[in-house]
């Protein structure tokens, strides 16, 4: 299921001048017990302040079927130039009600 959004903010933080705007999206797909999450963001900023920021998010899922599901996911974010990537394992047990 595919989503994006925009979103417009004037004098952010009370910042007189600071303009920033954000495009993000992203898209799952599933097909028998795997699951693929990809997620994205760009964030502008202008004005008193001028940058352009990006983060970008994958993860991985398998349901074991027996209420356990296993995800790896991958976070990669780029602010100021400076890029950080963390990855990080969950193993959690999903309760249909």
């Amino acid at each position: 299921m595919p989503y994006v959004e925009y979103a417009h903010v004037s004098n952010f933080g009370g910042n007189a001048g600071l303009t920033r705007d954000y495009v993000l999206g992203g898209i799952s797909l599933s097909q028998g017990p795997w699951e693929v999450h990809m997620t994205g963001g760009v964030r502008v900023s202008s004005g008193v302040e001028s940058a352009t920021d990006d983060q970008v998010n994958w993860s991985v899922t398998y349901d074991l079927s027996n209420g356990f599901k296993v995800r790896a996911g991958v976070n990669h974010l780029r602010i100021g130039g400076r890029n950080t990537t963390g990855f990080g394992p969950m193993v959690g047990y999903w309760v249909t009600f």
